[in-house]
């Protein structure tokens, strides 16, 4: 029998991203020896969604020299079935094989052993984005674990990370950090006055990235000049590190020289990468349009700027009438919860709504600020997010390009001197247009 006619039984039980079956893992060994590791990592990720757990099988068994090739699949009541995987692996790539496995038996998260090779970690990278699920590549010590360490630097395999290592703490009762390293340019330094604050700056758009993903962490912001080797000089003795990719071109080509491979072959202990699909890029025109864009407003405060914002939505039936009241509620929760103030006098409020369809957002110009700030610092620039609560992932892309586009001086200028909506759009088509020349 192929894997491609094992059947399977549908759960009905709500899925993280909003579908109807249960979240899956698949769990893959391609070394006996792996297994009571791995299977401890599985059991710790399945734990927040109820997880159905399957285990592909793939080596040559040492004391026999016979050929193990089968998946052990998750059946009701807690019984398993092992079905031969040899139809669905003969001959083809990993990511072919695994595909093969999806069709019959769709999952959304691949465990395996950090393979050595820049080869087989490519192979884990095209995986990735050919099934579209997120992988986790274990590099395994056996020191007692104590900590997770998550270094943190923005985007969906770092978001990711936070969420997987959030997962890991709580199974395992371990204390958790996020880590974010800066690599101070040649304009950090001068202003040395204003470093504490820029750190904090910094701190607080990462919070707005944990807070997406619904994760409560400490973050601890330290100055490095290389990246990997802080993050190495910073762990101790049984930290396990929990890690984003970097870049797909960087895992398919030449996945020794990024950061993660760094960390993970000088580290003492554990390292988990952590590899996703999700929160694939959208331009800011796709959120941001005329009418989704406003310049020359005013507000006495906060909740008043929220209210225009939402109220503008509404106006543009991009938010339903009926939930204003809900709306502004939750974005303030958010922002009793958490500055979203990141600096550059720009401020990202956002809300994650039960059964809300897609992602949508308003652009308000506030020429003289917004006190959003802890210590009441103003925002010129107020980006309102609205986003299903079953999937956050989906604000990864334009915070990533938000924060891109507010970080350079010039756009920041001329987005103030917009006299309208046309204007404040056309520099974001204008940045988009360049960011896709040079792949991003």
């Amino acid at each position: 029998m192929s894997l491609a006619s094992v059947p399977f039984q549908e759960d009905e039980r709500a899925h993280p991203a909003g579908g109807r079956r249960a979240y899956r893992i698949l769990l893959l060994l391609d070394d006996p020896r792996q297994e009571r590791c791995l299977r401890s990592y599985a059991d710790a990720l399945a734990k927040p969604w109820s997880a159905q757990v399957a285990i592909l099988r793939n080596y040559v068994r040492q004391d026999t020299g016979a050929t193990c090739c089968q998946v052990e699949l998750p059946m009701e009541g807690g019984l398993s079935t092992m079905m031969p995987a040899g139809d669905a692996l003969a001959g083809k790539s990993l990511a072919a094989g695994i595909g093969g496995i999806a069709a019959s038996w769709p999952f959304d998260m691949l465990i395996a052993e950090w393979p050595e090779s820049d080869r087989d970690v490519a192979a884990h990278a095209c995986v990735v984005k050919d099934v579209n699920v997120t992988a986790v590549l274990v590099r395994r010590s056996d020191q007692p674990l104590r900590r997770v360490v998550v270094p943190a630097g923005g985007g969906a395999h770092a978001l990711e990370g936070i969420r997987v290592a959030d997962a890991l703490a709580n199974a395992w009762s371990l204390d958790a950090r996020v880590l974010r390293i800066v690599q101070p340019g040649k304009d950090f330094w001068p202003n040395r006055a204003d470093l504490k604050l820029r750190c904090r700056h910094i701190r607080d758009a990462v919070r707005l990235y944990m807070d997406v993903a619904d994760v409560n962490m400490p973050v601890k912001v330290r100055l490095g000049s290389d990246v990997a080797n802080e993050i190495i000089c910073r762990s101790r003795q049984g930290d396990i590190i929990v890690i984003g990719g970097s870049s797909q071109w960087l895992m398919e080509n030449n996945a020794s020289a990024s950061i993660p491979s760094r960390v993970a072959a000088g580290a003492s202990g554990p390292v988990v990468m952590v590899l996703t699909n999700r929160g694939r890029p959208s331009a800011l025109t796709d959120v941001f349009w005329d009418r989704t864009v406003q310049v020359g407003l005013n507000a006495d405060g906060k909740l008043s700027a929220i209210e225009m914002l939402v109220d503008m939505l509404i106006e543009c039936r991009q938010a339903p009438d009926a939930r204003r009241n809900e709306i502004i509620s939750s974005v303030m929760e958010r922002e009793r919860a958490g500055v979203t103030y990141i600096g550059h006098e720009t401020a990202i409020p956002h809300a994650a709504l039960a059964g809300f369809r897609g992602l949508v957002g308003m652009l308000g110009v506030f020429p003289e600020g917004v006190p959003f700030g802890k210590l009441g610092e103003k925002a010129r620039f107020v980006f309102l997010l609205l986003t299903p609560k079953e999937s956050y992932e989906v604000y990864l892309p334009i915070l990533a390009r938000i924060a891109r586009f507010m970080n350079e001086p010039t756009n920041r200028l001329q987005l103030a001197a917009a006299r309208n909506s046309a204007q404040a759009v056309e520099l974001f088509a204008r940045a988009e247009g360049a960011w896709r020349s040079v792949g991003i």
